[in-house]
């Protein structure tokens, strides 16, 4: 599923302001032991692919796609049935009427 453009405008927006804030603080290079390096580049692959799957996950399922729960068959007569109404005219039901 697209995203729209406002998603993509407030990261950049987002972005920005961190990028703002680290320079205002004067925040300087920072230095990663090689199990931090290992860690960071697994949580930045793992949040890639969860952002990626989201709007999939998000998408409501059509009619077609919902499986719907199997019910026993229902005996249906081969011959409708002729049923008579209280004035006396037939009427054609495959069931009887609902109380």
């Amino acid at each position: 599923m697209p995203l729209s453009r406002w998603v993509t405008r407030r990261a950049v927006a987002l972005a920005g302001l961190a990028l703002a804030g680290a320079v205002i603080a004067g925040a300087g290079p920072v230095r990663l032991s090689t199990a931090e390096l290992i860690t960071l580049m697994l949580a930045a692959v793992a949040c890639t692919v969860l952002l990626w799957s989201l709007p999939a996950a998000m998408r409501e399922p059509t009619a077609a796609s919902v499986h719907l729960p199997i019910r026993a068959t229902v005996h249906q007569p081969a011959e409708t049935t002729v049923h008579r109404t209280a004035e006396g005219v037939s009427t054609r039901w495959t069931s009887p009427p609902a109380p």
